[in-house]
This record gives C-alpha cells, structure tokens and sequence, in this order.
C-alpha cells in the first residue's frame, strides 16, 4: 500500500492501519496546504476537521509549523500530547512526550494507546460543550 505525500511515497506494511485506512474509516486527503481555524486546505479540496495528529516519521521536522507552536529547541508545546497552543493539534512520535522512549518505535506503541485515550477525551469535551450552547 503506497500513499502518495507531496512528489514522495511512503511505505506502509499493512496490518490494522491498512485495515482502518481502506475500510474508510479515516478520510485520506493528501499534503496539507494550509489550516486556519478548523478549516484544512489540502490537494483534494477544502474542509472541516475535529483534530489533527502530527506524527513523525524518521526524522521530526516542525519548521513548517507556527514558532508559537514549538518550544526554543523546536520540540512541540504540549501537555498530554495535545498543543498548549492551539487545542485539537495532537502529536505522536516526539520526544519526551510521555517518556524518554516516546521517538522510538517502541515508545510510539505505548503512546498511540495514550493518544487514543486523550482524543477519545478531547472529542467528549467538545461535544459536551456543543451541546451546551
């Protein structure tokens, strides 16, 4: 399963993620052109989102991002995975966000369980204020 990113292609092996992508539980939209508010500009057209997860790859590399965003090292701003800044903007696979392990694949497997659980949070608090108002 090639996806395409930008005029690269990444790999992906297959398993649980393949399943989940394929069976279009996750909308696949191709290179991010640009985010404002909850509005995404990407390849495929324009439109809303709940969240976004940034994960690295081999090598992290935030330079795109807002310097708001990240820290004087460029590491992100976050608190439970989740930006201090800017609330919906999740990050994976970063330094020291849970443990020293947290970059190493290792550690990405044990995050991803902790992710998972704070987005499944951060979906029920907002809809618990949408319903509020």
């Amino acid at each position: 399963f090639f996806k395409t990113i930008g005029s690269s292609k990444r790999f992906m092996a297959g398993g649980k993620t393949k399943q989940v992508i394929e069976s279009n539980r996750v909308n696949h939209i191709g290179p991010i052109l640009g985010v404002k508010g909850d509005c995404i500009r990407h390849a495929s057209g324009i439109g809303n989102f709940d969240l976004i997860i940034l994960a690295t790859g081999w090598k992290s590399n935030l330079k795109h991002l807002n310097a708001k965003l990240l820290k004087c090292d460029g590491e992100p701003l976050v608190k439970n995975f989740q930006s201090n800044v800017w609330p919906g903007l999740f990050f994976l696979g970063f330094d020291n966000l849970s443990s020293f392990r947290s970059r190493f694949i290792r550690g990405i497997r044990e995050d991803a369980k902790k992710l998972a659980s704070e987005i499944q949070n951060y979906i029920q608090n907002k809809q618990e204020n949408t319903k509020r108002i």
